[in-house]
C-alpha cells in the first residue's frame, strides 16, 4: 500500500525537514537559515534519506517505508519475546496497519515514524540486557533511547519508561546486586546523554549552539503552555474518536490486551511492561495539550502490543476448546 502511495506530494512538516536535511547536506548547521523548536535529529534523518533515495517526494517516503517495515520488524520481536510468536506476528501486523492510517497522518514522514524506530530498537535492547548478564547493553539501550529524543523532545518518555520500568523490575525480582544496579544504571545514563551531548558539541563548534537552545527549549516550553485543559480535552476527544472509528475492532482487541495478560498468565512482568508503556506513550502523546493527528503514531507500538497479547490468548482459548472436543470424540473442524 505505502509502495503506491510513493509519490504523493510532500505535507507541510515533511517539506520543512526536507528543506533542513538539504541544508545539511550542503554544510549548513541547523538554525541557521532554518528556525524551528524542533531537535536537529529528524534533520539528520531526513539527510540521510535524501542522499540514499534522493530529493524527491518519492524518495522520502521510500525511506519512510524502511523507517516503517523496520519498527515493525522491532514490534514484532518485542512481542515474541514477552507473549510468543504468534502475538509477536500479531502486534507487528497490527502496528503496520494503524500506522498507515490516514486519521494519524500515517503515509506522510512526520517526525514520529522516526522517534519510534530507536526507541522501539532501545525497549528491544533494554529487555535483552534485563534479561542476559550482559552489562554492555544498558550502555546500548540508553543510547538509543536518546537519540529517539534528539529526533523529538517527546521521546523523553520513552526515557523515562526505562528508567521507570528497569528500576520497577529489579525491584520486583533483584537480579543482581546493589553494586551492579548502580554500575548499570550509570551506563544507562552514560547511553542517554551521548546522542545529546554529541549534538550540542556540533552545534556549538558550528556556531549556533545560542539559537539551537533558544528555539528547542525557551521558545518550545512557551509554544507547549499555549492550550489550556478545556481546550485539550476537546481536541482529545475529537482526535481519539476519529482515529478509533477507523479501526474499532484493533482498538477494541489493544483495550482487552492488558486484562487478558492479568487473567491468563497472571505474569506481572509483562502487565508491567504493557502498562507502564501504554501509560508513558500516553503522556508522549499529550504533550502541549494539541493532540495533532501524528502525535498518536507514539502510542500505536504499545497498542499493537496489547492488541497481540489479546490474540495470543484468543489463539490459546481455541487451542484449549479445541482439545476439549477431541476429548469427547468430536472432529477438531468443529471448533470452527
Amino acid at each position: 500500500l505505502r509502495w503506491h502511495l510513493l509519490a504523493v506530494p510532500l505535507e507541510r512538516d515533511e517539506g520543512e525537514y526536507a528543506y533542513g536535511g538539504q541544508l545539511l547536506l550542503q554544510g549548513i548547521a541547523p538554525y541557521t537559515l532554518l528556525y524551528n523548536m524542533k531537535l536537529p535529529g529528524i534533520y539528520a534523518a531526513y539527510a540521510v534519506v535524501l542522499a540514499l533515495f534522493g530529493q524527491t517526494p518519492w524518495g522520502i517516503h521510500f525511506g519512510l517505508l524502511l523507517v516503517n517495515a523496520l519498527t515493525g520488524i522491532l514490534v514484532f520481536l518485542i512481542g515474541r519475546r514477552l507473549f510468543g510468536n504468534l502475538a509477536g506476528f500479531a502486534s507487528a501486523t497490527v502496528f503496520i496497519v494503524l500506522s498507515m492510517g490516514q486519521p494519524v497522518q500515517g503515509l506522510f514522514a512526520n517526525s514520529e515514524h522516526f522517534v519510534l524506530l530507536p526507541a522501539m530498537a532501545g525497549v528491544f535492547i533494554l529487555l535483552l540486557a534485563l534479561d542476559r548478564d550482559k552489562t554492555w547493553l544498558f550502555l546500548v539501550a540508553g543510547f538509543l533511547l536518546g537519540t529517539g529524543f534528539i529526533i523529538k523532545q517527546h521521546g523523553v518518555l520513552f526515557i523515562v519508561w526505562g528508567a521507570v520500568f528497569g528500576l520497577g523490575t529489579w525491584l520486583y525480582s533483584r537480579p543482581w546486586g546493589r553494586r551492579c544496579l548502580l554500575a548499570r544504571s550509570a551506563l544507562f545514563c552514560l547511553g542517554i546523554f551521548l546522542p545529546y551531548v554529541i549534538t550540542c558539541i556540533i552545534l556549538s563548534w558550528a556556531g549556533v549552539f545560542d539559537k539551537f537552545w533558544f528555539w528547542t527549549f525557551e521558545y518550545a516550553r512557551s509554544y507547549a503552555e499555549q492550550v489550556s485543559l478545556v481546550d485539550a480535552w476537546s481536541l482529545l476527544k475529537m482526535r481519539a474518536s476519529s482515529i478509533v472509528a477507523a479501526s474499532p475492532l484493533l482498538w477494541l482487541m489493544a483495550g482487552l490486551g492488558l486484562a487478558a495478560v492479568l487473567w491468563r498468565h497472571r505474569n506481572w512482568r509483562q502487565a508491567g511492561f504493557l502498562l507502564t508503556l501504554a501509560i508513558f506513550s500516553g503522556i508522549a502523546v499529550s504533550i502541549g495539550g494539541y493532540f495533532r493527528p501524528h502525535y498518536f503514531i507514539l502510542l500505536l507500538p504499545v497498542a499493537a502490543l496489547l492488541a497481540g497479547s489479546a490474540f495470543g490468548v484468543l489463539a490459546e482459548l481455541l487451542a484449549e476448546s479445541k482439545n476439549r472436543l477431541l476429548q469427547y470424540g468430536l472432529p477438531p473442524y468443529t471448533i470452527v
